[in-house]
């Protein structure tokens, strides 16, 4: 998850503290929420995610998955943010 989260900070313009924290500005929310995409869909564990946020609930780390395929279902521009990610990741 170390690179991740890396990547989405440098792709994001967010710094890794901010993505980590319980701040709730867009652009980190935004981050996080990728960030969650990202581990899940490469095989990570909800528990393991939610301990690598500092406890953040799996419900939490459920609802961010779902938001995140839905917006990339209805708004293209987070799709291609999202896939360009994924890409740089992988």
């Amino acid at each position: 998850m170390d690179k991740i989260i890396s990547i989405v900070s440098e792709r994001t313009g967010v710094p890794v503290s901010d993505i980590l924290s319980a701040k709730r500005a867009q652009d980190i929310n935004e981050a996080r929420r990728i960030f969650i995409y990202l581990s899940y869909m490469s095989g990570c564990s909800m528990a393991s995610i939610s301990k690598y946020l500092h406890g953040m609930t799996r419900q939490n780390i459920s609802r961010h998955v779902r938001i995140l395929g839905w917006e990339m279902e209805h708004y293209r521009y987070i799709g291609v943010k999202v896939k360009g990610i994924k890409d740089a990741v992988v």
